[in-house]
């Protein structure tokens, strides 16, 4: 039967896992929209059941983290910090939302059934958060769950999915399905009405996701990168204190990069040399240092082919501002500037690569920002207190900062560029997957 193999991040040591029998896994599903969901403990007790190992168990799941994703382990920690969190803080305000929005199934009083089919996608850089996040909505809007781990990232998702009891993991509606190749998943699926797509990913994925023919035209939240605009009154010793942390905090999704900062002219060169100040502190290397802010990569020979084009193109086609290097499969922190060669960009995507880009006036930042049309996270610099006014109604993306402050985004939009409605939070997702409208959600 075919085997999955992956890596220890750490000891570089390949593990095997077996993959799912197709046939079982048809059963399991079978069972699952055969006995219906037929009341809301299961939901309740599985997310508890989750809550709980999470919390007895923290520094055995992190350590899987660190081996799946080769972060340091403080990173992994934190990871787990803010699932907790997400369970603890969010469970009560999405039960209300549960109990506030009617499921389809809910009739003349009855009890609510399994509304639909959810396909999870636990991310690679942050398997457990990333679960977390999609599970709670999959399983109170009461869907059949099928989550498909990462073929890079099972052993922290298998670990802590090993803690509730099976018997609650299907009253919950859960499925685990692990395959080599996400395709079996979905080909395992094909003859169900997918409802939703929760995953973590750039454009083409949603692209692939729209061209397979079971999966009818849909509204989406998806996205990869941060951009962060930066005026010349701003205070830039705490713009490079902030986007240094931000930059390289692996507790939380990788999709922040490629990240680059727009700074305005005039402010540029003080600013450069913060950030080296500020990213030459953070130390890189063994990932069980509690030290550590950067560990070993996850792909070590794309990494390493990704150091020698850097090497190669170094002022030349690109403008390198600091850099370390790469060696014992540690990449350390690159600070670059003007690119010439656009592929450059895409070959740094998630290696943590900080571009530096001058622009000619904020309208050109903010422009730019919106025909990306595909960024998760932007932040502003400034003291102009207008542009605090004009980020919250232009830069739509997934989460927008002016300085140090969240600003409050509209639960659902439109993105012009892309013409998709746009889920945003807990709730906004929860209500949307509870109408049973066939929506891909991505974060």
């Amino acid at each position: 039967m075919p085997g999955i193999r992956a890596l220890n991040r750490i000891t570089l040591e390949a593990r095997d896992y077996a993959e799912s029998r197709s046939s079982k896994l048809r059963r399991a599903i079978a069972s699952v929209l055969g006995h219906r969901v037929t009341d809301s403990g299961g939901q309740e007790d599985f997310l508890l059941s989750l809550r709980g190992a999470l919390l007895s168990s923290k520094e055995e799941i992190a350590l899987a983290i660190t081996e799946d994703t080769g972060k340091p382990v403080a990173a992994s920690r934190a990871e787990i910090s803010a699932a907790n969190d997400l369970l603890h803080g969010d469970l009560g305000r999405i039960r209300t939302v549960s109990s506030d929005t009617p499921g389809e199934g809910e009739h003349d009083g009855s009890h609510p059934s399994c509304d639909g089919v959810a396909v999870v996608y636990p991310d690679r850089w942050c398997p457990i958060l990333s679960f977390v996040e999609r599970v709670i909505p999959s399983v109170i809007s009461r869907k059949l769950t099928v989550v498909s781990p990462d073929k890079e990232a099972f052993t922290a998702i298998l670990r802590l999915l090993d803690y509730p009891d099976p018997e609650v993991k299907e009253k919950a509606g859960l499925v685990t399905s692990l395959f080599a190749a996400r395709g079996k998943t979905e080909m395992l699926l094909e003859n169900l009405v997918v409802s939703d797509i929760l995953f973590s990913g750039p454009e083409d994925n949603l692209t692939a996701f729209r061209k397979n023919k079971g999966y009818p035209s849909v509204a989406a939240e998806f996205g990869e990168g941060f951009s962060v605009v930066v005026t010349a009154d701003a205070s830039l010793d705490s713009c490079a204190r902030t986007i240094a942390s931000l930059f390289l905090d692996y507790s939380r999704s990788p999709f922040r990069r490629p990240a680059t900062v727009l700074v305005e002219s005039g402010a540029e060169e003080y600013l450069k040399n913060r950030l080296i100040e500020e990213i030459d502190k953070l130390e890189a290397g063994d990932p069980l240092s509690g030290k550590s802010a950067v560990g070993t990569v996850q792909d070590p020979q794309r990494a390493k082919e990704v150091a020698a084009s850097i090497a190669t193109r170094k002022n030349k086609t690109l403008d390198l501002l600091d850099w370390r290097g790469f060696e014992k499969n540690i990449f350390y922190p690159a600070l670059i500037g003007n690119v010439q060669d656009p592929k450059a960009l895409g070959e740094i995507s998630n290696l943590p690569v900080l571009r530096l880009q001058v622009i000619r006036s904020i309208e050109d930042a903010f422009q730019q920002v919106m025909q990306s049309g595909n960024l998760m996270f932007s932040s502003v610099w400034s003291e102009d207190p207008y542009l605090e006014e004009l980020s919250r109604d232009t830069l739509q993306v997934s989460s927008i900062f002016f300085n140090t402050l969240p600003l409050k985004l509209p639960e659902s939009w439109t993105n012009p560029l892309c013409n998709q409605n746009i889920v945003q939070g807990p709730k906004a997702l929860l209500a949307s997957m509870m109408r049973n409208k066939s929506v891909i959600h991505g974060s």
